[in-house]
């Protein structure tokens, strides 16, 4: 019988990675997903006494969930810190964050979906995921359930069902600052050939463009062609052709020279 999800709702906590409006088109490994994902992690304070019960919770029913695996069961003895085991759960404080911004003091529980974010603000209002940014404040409604397999991939699966938006916070850009990325290189005081500290304002007329007429005068006509007749005059005709006369439509060997003859 397949182990019934364990559903619940985290104390607040803070994005710190991720995106909830972007999902990752790729895996860890640099291969195209089957389906997109959007991923994203919360961090919650260890002090919160709210996330220490919730893991409790978690690792309970994990442990149920893997009660025909006695092999996995033994991993799962050694709490977060097992072994060939997929928590979902970080501990902010292990050495491998120490470059990571809010992580330090928090559990990071991290989510996973193929479905597009269901985000709702305090009075559960629905709202655009791409308003609540990473290092906002938010509340997760989620679920959480094993993910069946007894090798070096066994672990969980924690889903977001929704999230509610608490309050704002730094937002946090990951990659390096730009002051990091330009450090040591000052703005060019010498600047290239062409180069303008202000926009530049584009050129009043191209070489060889025509100048621009005066309202209701005809465009200058390349030469060799006919100047425009007033409205009423009709157009000249080709040396050696018939002018049109009033009501009469000639006939259409009339109309191609040499012929008719």
């Amino acid at each position: 019988m397949t182990q019934a999800k364990l559903q619940f709702i985290t104390p607040v906590g803070r994005i710190v990675t991720g995106n909830l409006s972007v999902p990752s088109e790729t895996d860890y490994h640099g291969k195209p997903r089957d389906k997109p994902q959007f991923f994203f992690g919360l961090a919650i304070p260890k002090s919160d006494q709210g996330v220490m019960d919730l893991i409790q919770k978690v690792m309970t029913h994990a442990y149920q969930g893997y009660q025909a695996s006695q092999i996995v069961q033994q991993r799962l003895q050694d709490g977060l810190n097992a072994r060939d085991f997929a928590w979902k759960i970080d501990d902010g404080d292990d050495p491998k964050f120490a470059d990571r911004p809010a992580y330090a003091g928090n559990f990071i529980l991290k989510f996973t979906t193929t479905i597009p974010l269901r985000c709702y603000d305090q009075n559960n209002v629905q709202m655009d995921p791409a308003a609540i940014k990473t290092g906002y404040f938010a509340q997760v409604a989620g679920s959480m359930a094993v993910n069946g397999n007894a090798d070096h991939t066994a672990g969980i699966y924690m889903n977001p069902n929704g999230v509610r938006f608490i309050a704002y916070g730094e937002e946090i850009v990951s990659g390096p600052s730009p002051d990091q990325m330009f450090a040591g290189a000052s703005v060019p005081t010498q600047l290239p050939p062409g180069a303008s500290t202000t926009p530049v304002a584009p050129a009043s007329q191209m070489p060889g463009m025509p100048a621009p007429q005066p309202p209701g005068m005809p465009a200058p006509q390349p030469p060799g062609m006919p100047a425009p007749q007033p409205p009423g005059m009709p157009a000249p005709q080709p040396p050696g052709m018939p002018a049109p006369q009033p009501g009469f439509t000639p006939h259409p060997q009339f109309l191609v020279p040499g012929q008719g003859q």
